[in-house]
């Protein structure tokens, strides 16, 4: 009686470890997406209409892979700008927007949305409230590796018709730091 209640507390103990392990190895390998979100706001004196104000909420999010302890792995960039509520007065579009990609503070890479879009941007169909306005969505796989840093910086130049603003109105950057 004895030695089967020793075999079943270390199958227990065998059980538990094993479980463990695989749990640690499935966090281990998550993926970790991080966001960087930002409003602007937009100002123009329209030749028909007078003054011209709307807002962009523009977001950003690289997803990562953290699962190694000396170097990460840029899977996903996601990228929007949207207006919300939507109205047709002032609304403006998008003249120029791009990113320049740099990993581990090396030389930058840019990447294009307007006014060409570069092969790198996939459309993203994405679900946003009625009444929104969608300037665009985009996905990217960059699969970079990386150990202290993967940054994008958002450069955009937003206006109404007849309305033009000669440098980018608007920027946002994301970094994500490594593992060091």
């Amino acid at each position: 009686m004895k030695l089967h209640l020793k075999l079943f507390k270390i199958a227990i103990v065998a059980i538990t470890v094993l479980v463990l392990l695989c749990c640690n190895t499935i966090i281990g390998n998550a993926d970790t997406t991080k966001t960087a979100e930002e409003n602007a706001k937009f100002y123009g004196q329209h030749s028909d209409y007078g003054a011209s104000v709307w807002g962009v909420n523009f977001l950003i999010s690289v997803t990562y892979d953290n699962s190694s302890t000396s170097c990460y792995t840029a899977k996903e960039v996601y990228t929007s700008a949207t207006m919300y509520p939507k109205h047709t007065f002032g609304e403006g579009d998008v003249i120029v927007a791009g990113f320049d990609e740099s990993v581990d503070f090396g030389a930058s890479t840019s990447r294009s949305i307007k006014p060409t879009k570069s092969s790198f941007w996939q459309i993203q169909n994405v679900i946003l409230p009625t009444g929104t306005k969608k300037y665009y969505a985009y996905t990217g796989s960059p699969n970079k590796d990386f150990r202290y840093e993967f940054k994008e910086d958002g450069a955009f130049t937003f206006a109404v018709p007849n309305v033009y603003f000669a440098w980018p109105n608007a920027s946002l950057t994301i970094s994500v730091s490594g593992p060091k």
